[in-house]
């Protein structure tokens, strides 16, 4: 196998891992806000001169409200850029409660930072739970 065949294989492994996180993430909710509506997706899309990754994960509480985890990952160059943000919506209005932005200059950076983020949602059901349950 060449290189870059076995960078592609290890990109594939790593997006599976990270699909697999997602969806534990995406169960971690829906069992911790019982009739919560909890969509989860990785797409790949191209506009016009740029391709993004773009990943979500948005909780429908009821009533209106609702949470949303934002990953968008961008190629510049030889940078991966990601920013991650979490909004939350009252069916209102819309607020950022926490937003970062990385840069990643390897593959394995990419998807230690994609891990970072996923971690961060984890951190922040938890903290929700507990709160709304004391």
């Amino acid at each position: 196998m060449d290189d870059s065949s076995e960078l592609f294989t290890g990109i594939i492994a790593k997006f599976s891992d990270l699909r697999g996180r997602m969806k534990a993430v995406a169960h971690l909710i829906r069992s911790r806000f019982p009739g919560s509506t909890v969509q989860h997706s990785i797409d790949f899309v191209g506009y016009d001169a740029k391709n993004v990754i773009e990943m979500f994960v948005d909780i429908a509480l009821g009533a209106g409200k609702s949470w949303c985890w934002w990953i968008d990952v961008e190629r510049g160059g030889q940078v991966w850029k990601v920013e991650a943000s979490l909004r939350e919506s009252d069916g209102i209005k819309e607020d950022s409660l926490w937003e970062a932005s990385y840069d990643a200059g390897t593959v394995d950076e990419l998807f230690l930072h994609l891990s970072s983020v996923l971690d961060e949602m984890d951190r922040f059901v938890s903290k929700e739970w507990k709160c709304g349950n004391q």
